[in-house]
C-alpha cells in the first residue's frame, strides 16, 4: 500500500482574494471600500497571488524531486548503453578472405550485419589480427587434433583453490603468432559453458577473482616460454565467456618475425587464485576474436547556426544514444582559431571567463553562459562539435549466428566476411526516461531488505554470483576462536563451496574465499552486527566392518557399492560418484545413491548410522561387526564427535565379507544380531 501524497495546492486564486475580502471588517471595521479601484485591495490580489504560488510550488514534484527521491534509494537514470559482443573468425577459413601476413585492425573500424545494413557497428578494441591458425589442444595429456576444424571439444581446465599447480591448456599453431611488428595485442576468445548455479548477468567479478597466465614459445629445440603481457581479460580468470588482449615481449616478436612461417608455435593457458571453484568448462576458444560494439560515429561538424553574442545562448545537437563515458567536445572560433571549451554539469559555479558549456540531454540542447555564470561566445563565432558515438540503444541486440563483415581493414579486400557471433551481440539499452526512474525506484523499493533472518542471510550466501556455494549455515553468536562462550550481536556463517569430486576433498578452502563470500555480503549486512565467514573443514574419517553376503551374489560387486554407499554419504557434495565408471549388475543399488544426501557441518559420526547404511546395499543380509575413526586413528565403537564447523569425509574404507562356508546357523544368528540395523 503506498503512503498518502497531500493536496497542497487546493486553493485557487479567487477563493484566496473572496476569503481575504470576507475578513476586512473584522480586522479593519473603519476600511469600508472594498471595491477593485482601492488600492488596499490591489495590495490584497498581490498577496493572493504570491500565496497561491507558493502553494502550488510546495505541491508540486517535478522531475528534479524524482530524480533526487530515486537517488536516496541508489538509483539513477542511466544513458543509453551500446549493444556488445564478440565476432569469432570461421573455423574454417573462407579462401583469399583473410591475409596470409597478420594485419592491424584499429581502434573503431567499421562493421556491419548484412542482415542489419542500417546499424553501424565498430571494433571495440584495436588488435592484431594473427595469420596462425590453431592446430591442436592439449589438456590433461591428451592431444586434440583440430586440423579438420572440427568443433573443439570441451575442456576442463581446473584451478588452484586448493593451492596446489594449475592444470594447464596448451595451443599449438602451425607458425608464429606475429610475422611482423606491432605494438597492438592479440585476442584470445573463450566460451564457457554455464555453471550449474544461480548466477545474476549483469553481475560482473571483481578483480579478486584471480587472474589469466598466458606463456609463449616457438616450437624450437631450447626455446622456453616467454610469459605475455596480459591487456584486458574479460573473462576474470574463465569466470565467464569473454576475450583476452595480451601482448608478445620485444624479443619474442623479434624470434617469431626471424622463424618464419615454417615454425610452429604454442600457448600455454593457465589460471591462479582463481575464486569459483567450479572448474572452467571451455566448450570454444579461437584466436584473433574480435570485440564489437554497436556505435556510429557523428562527424565532425558545425551546429545548426553561429553564435548570437547574447547571453544564455541555446543550440541544438543531436544526443538521443549518447552512450555512457562519452564526451562531445565543442570548439568556439575566436579571431579566426578554434578553441576547445569545457564541459560542465552546472553553469551556476563557472566564472565570467571559463570558456564552458552544458549539455541538456533532455532536450538535445548545448548552452553557453551569461558572461557571469560562464563565458559568452563571441558574436557571429562559428562553434563545432568534434566526432562523438552514438548508439541504438535496444535496436543494437541482435540474434546468434549472424555474418559480419569489416570494411576498410588494413590487408583486406575491401567488404569481406570476418566471422559470426555465436551468442547474441546484447546489452543494448535505451535511455531511462522518468517512467522508467520511477519503476525501478519502486523495484528498488521491493527487493530492499537486510539480511535479517538466518534464512534471508543463508539465501543471499546461496545466490552470490561467482562463488559456487553449495550450502550455508548460521550459527548465532559463535565464533570458531571463542566456541567456550557466546557473543552477543554477532552471527558466523558456515559456507561448504562446491567442487570438482575428482578434485581432493581434504585440501583446506584458502581463507580469501570466505573473504570474498563476506565483501558479497556486506552491503546488506545489518548495521552494528559482527558478521563472519568460515569455511567447513573436511575432516578424514574410516569405516571397518564385516558384511554377510546372500547366497549367489558377486561378492566384489556388493562390497564395491557398499564403499560407494559410504562414499556418497560421507562427502561434502552430492552426487561425487556420477563419473564413476564402474561396471555393476546391481544397477538398482546404483540408483539409490542419488537418494544418499552428503554428511552435514557438525553432526557426530556414530556406527550406528553406518551400520544402517551398509544393512541396506542390496545384496547385504547383515553387518557383523562396525568401527569408526578418525584417519590414521584407532577404530572403535564409540561416535566421533565433530565440531559445528566439520564434515566427515570418508577415505580407505575396510571392508570385508562372511566366508561363504559359514553354517546356515551362524548366518540365521547373525541376521539376528544385525536385524535392528536394517
Amino acid at each position: 500500500m503506498s503512503l498518502p501524497i497531500p493536496q497542497l495546492d487546493n486553493v485557487e486564486f479567487e477563493t484566496l482574494v473572496e476569503q481575504a475580502r470576507a475578513r476586512i471588517p473584522l480586522y479593519a471595521p473603519s476600511w469600508t471600500d472594498h471595491n477593485i479601484h482601492d488600492p488596499g485591495m490591489t495590495l490584497l490580489d498581490l498577496v493572493a497571488w504570491l500565496v497561491d504560488q507558493e502553494s502550488f510550488q510546495a505541491g508540486f514534484i517535478s522531475d528534479a524531486h524524482y530524480q533526487a527521491f530515486a537517488a536516496l534509494l541508489g538509483v539513477r537514470s542511466q544513458a543509453a548503453q551500446p549493444a556488445q559482443g564478440l565476432i569469432w573468425p570461421p573455423q574454417t577459413p573462407v579462401a583469399g578472405t583473410m591475409p596470409a601476413a597478420g594485419v592491424d585492425l584499429a581502434l573503431a573500424a567499421p562493421a556491419h550485419c548484412p542482415e542489419q545494413p542500417e546499424l553501424g557497428y565498430q571494433s571495440a578494441r584495436a588488435l592484431h589480427i594473427s595469420a596462425a591458425n590453431l592446430l591442436a589442444l592439449f589438456s590433461d595429456g591428451r592431444r586434440f587434433d583440430l586440423a579438420t576444424r572440427e568443433q573443439n571439444p570441451i575442456l576442463v581446465l581446473h584451478d588452484s583453490l586448493q593451492q596446489r599447480v594449475p592444470d594447464t591448456l596448451e595451443l599449438l599453431f602451425d607458425r608464429p603468432l606475429l610475422n611482423t611488428a606491432t605494438q597492438l595485442p592479440l585476442s584470445l576468445g573463450f566460451e564457457l559453458l554455464d555453471l550449474p548455479l544461480a548466477e545474476v548477468d549483469s553481475a560482473k567479478p571483481s578483480r579478486s577473482s584471480g587472474s589469466l597466465i598466458v606463456d609463449y614459445r616457438l616450437e624450437i629445440s631450447g626455446e622456453p616460454w616467454r610469459r605475455l603481457s596480459l591487456e584486458e581479460d574479460t573473462t576474470h580468470a574463465l569466470n565467464h565467456s569473454g576475450y583476452a588482449l595480451f601482448k608478445l615481449p620485444d624479443e619474442a616478436i623479434a624470434l617469431s618475425i626471424a622463424a618464419g612461417a615454417g615454425v610452429q608455435s604454442r600457448l600455454r593457458i593457465r589460471t591462479r587464485g582463481r575464486i569459483n571453484p567450479i572448474p572452467a568448462r571451455i566448450q570454444r576458444l579461437s584466436l584473433n576474436v574480435l570485440p564489437l560494439v554497436q556505435l556510429q560515429t557523428q562527424a565532425q561538424a558545425p551546429l545548426s547556426r553561429v553564435s548570437f553574442g547574447l547571453p544564455d545562448e541555446s543550440f541544438d545537437i543531436a544526443l538521443d544514444g549518447l552512450p555512457t563515458g562519452e564526451n562531445i567536445d565543442i570548439e568556439v572560433e575566436e579571431q579566426g582559431v578554434f578553441e576547445l571549451w569545457q564541459e560542465v554539469d552546472s553553469l551556476k559555479t563557472a566564472g565570467p571567463a571559463d570558456r564552458v558549456y552544458a549539455l541538456d540531454r533532455s532536450r538535445n540542447s548545448l548552452s553557453f553562459g551569461n558572461g557571469l555564470n560562464g563565458r559568452i561566445p563571441v558574436k557571429d563565432a562559428q562553434i563545432r562539435h568534434r566526432a562523438y558515438n552514438l548508439c541504438r540503444g535496444d535496436e543494437g541486440n541482435q540474434i546468434a549466428d549472424l555474418n559480419w563483415r569489416m570494411t576498410g581493414a588494413p590487408g583486406l579486400a575491401g567488404d569481406v566476411i570476418f566471422g559470426s557471433n555465436s551468442t547474441a551481440i546484447s546489452g543494448g539499452e535505451d535511455a531511462w526516461t522518468l517512467t522508467r526512474l520511477r519503476a525501478e525506484a519502486r523495484e528498488q523499493i521491493l527487493q530492499r531488505q537486510a539480511l535479517l533472518s538466518n534464512q534471508q542471510l543463508s539465501q543471499a550466501a546461496l545466490q552470490l554470483p561467482h562463488a559456487a556455494v553449495r550450502e550455508a549455515s548460521v550459527l548465532v553468536g559463535f565464533h570458531q576462536d571463542l566456541t567456550c562462550r557466546k557473543l552477543p550481536g554477532s552471527r558466523t556463517l558456515v559456507i561448504t563451496p562446491e567442487r570438482d569430486p575428482l578434485i581432493d576433498a581434504l585440501d583446506a578452502v584458502p581463507a580469501r574465499y570466505a573473504t570474498h563470500i563476506l565483501q558479497g555480503l556486506r552491503p546488506r549486512q545489518v548495521l552494528g552486527e559482527k558478521l563472519y565467514v568460515v569455511a567447513t573443514e573436511r575432516i578424514a574419517v574410516q569405516v571397518q566392518a564385516d558384511l554377510l553376503i546372500a547366497d549367489g551374489e558377486d561378492i566384489e560387486a556388493v562390497l564395491t557399492l557398499a564403499r560407494m554407499r559410504l562414499d556418497a554419504r560421507l562427502t561434502d557434495v552430492p552426487n561425487a560418484l556420477d563419473r564413476c565408471d564402474l561396471a555393476l549388475d546391481l544397477k538398482a543399488g546404483y540408483d539409490q545413491l542419488d537418494d544418499i544426501e552428503p554428511w552435514p557441518a557438525g553432526r557426530d559420526l556414530s556406527c550406528q548410522e553406518m551400520q544402517v547404511l551398509l544393512a541396506q546395499t542390496p545384496g547385504v543380509l547383515a553387518v557383523r561387526t562396525c568401527l569408526i575413526a578418525r584417519l590414521g586413528q584407532a577404530a572403535g565403537p564409540e561416535d566421533i564427535a565433530l565440531s559445528a564447523l566439520e564434515i566427515a569425509i570418508g577415505r580407505e574404507h575396510q571392508l570385508s565379507a562372511y566366508d561363504s562356508s559359514a553354517t546356515d546357523t551362524d548366518r540365521q544368528n547373525n541376521a539376528e544380531a544385525c536385524y535392528d540395523c536394517r
